[in-house]
């Protein structure tokens, strides 16, 4: 009888161990499942503001239109959005009342060396003491078109620890989708002004002449004057001393 107790706890024992191994297992899948499923949320997200940014990509609140949706996709208090102009940052949209961030010493530093950053902290990293808001947790990554530095994604809560790597991560991903479509809009822009322009010397070509003027006409009640301009001669200069000089006065008479 003895031997049978002996036998049925090591049984128990045995079946213990392994209700424990496949409890770890499950737990394990289970943990997995959820990063996967956040991973795919996340992915989505990026597809989905790929396709809205690219359907804007004339809309001179391009920039606005993603700041805004970075506020909502990752529910932070502010978001802003600095794009670098002359070899300086300066804030092209932000939600933040006033429109100025307020930068503390350590932001200051990882963005001058184009790093991203992230901290939580119980007292106030950074106040808005005029509104009464103070921002625990903040949160960095710069924008990068094929390695180049070209400005900087910064949102802020004023809740402890609501910032975390995977956000990061996240934002990252919203960065490079940003600096795509900030490229597509800069040359949605090159080429439109390639329609509107005389190649050669850069200035509107009869087109968009006749367009604003036809604008004029209809829309506007004020007064308005045509200056034009009339080279004497040009034709005998051309065949003179031949064309390249000839489209060398005009760009200068331009």
């Amino acid at each position: 009888m003895d031997k049978y107790k002996e036998r049925y706890e090591e049984l128990r024992k045995e079946y213990e161990g392994y209700q424990k191994v496949v409890e770890d297992n499950m737990q394990q899948i289970n943990t997995r499942n959820i990063k996967l499923e956040k991973d795919i949320d996340a992915l989505v997200n990026i597809v989905e503001i790929s396709k809205y940014v690219n359907s804007y990509l004339s809309s001179k609140n391009l920039v606005s239109m993603i700041n805004d949706m970075i506020v909502g996709l990752l529910g932070v208090s502010h978001s802003t959005i600095l794009l670098e102009e002359n070899g300086e940052l300066k804030v092209k949209a932000t939600n933040i009342r006033g429109g100025d961030i307020v930068l503390n010493e350590e932001e200051k530093f990882f963005i001058k060396n184009k790093k991203e950053f992230l901290f939580n902290s119980d007292k106030p990293l950074r106040s808005y003491e005029k509104y009464g808001v103070a921002v625990r947790s903040i949160m960095g990554v710069p924008i990068k078109i094929r390695s180049k530095f070209i400005g900087y994604i910064i949102v802020d809560s004023v809740i402890k620890n609501s910032l975390n790597e995977d956000q990061k991560v996240f934002l990252t991903s919203i960065s490079n989708q940003i600096a795509i479509s900030i490229e597509n809009a800069m040359l949605y822009k090159e080429l439109k002004d390639l329609t509107k322009r005389d190649p050669l010397i850069g200035i509107y070509n009869r087109k968009y002449f006749f367009q604003k003027i036809s604008e004029y006409v209809e829309f506007n009640d004020n007064p308005y004057a045509v200056v034009m301009i009339d080279l004497d001669n040009f034709k005998k200069f051309n065949d003179t001393y031949g064309h390249q000089f000839g489209d060398e006065v005009l760009i200068q008479t331009s």
